[in-house]
């Protein structure tokens, strides 16, 4: 975002592809993707009447194994 410093984003393949899971928050529309490899998850609640139903999965689980 070149002369946006409020627009801010972050461009890192190169640690994408070494991991299989990659979580994160603050957006306001549920995510779950991949991305080089990585699948990207992101479950936010949102704020309270945003949507109607609500797009958070209370019931949502993501198993994560130990090599």
């Amino acid at each position: 975002m070149t002369g946006k410093p409020m627009l801010a984003a972050s461009h890192l393949p190169r640690l994408m592809g070494r991991m299989d899971l990659w979580v994160h928050g603050h957006v306001h529309e549920p995510v779950d993707l991949e991305a080089t490899g990585a699948r990207v998850i992101a479950n936010p609640g949102g704020y309270p009447d945003e949507f109607d139903p609500p797009l958070f999965s209370p019931d949502l689980v993501v198993e994560v194994q130990h090599p």
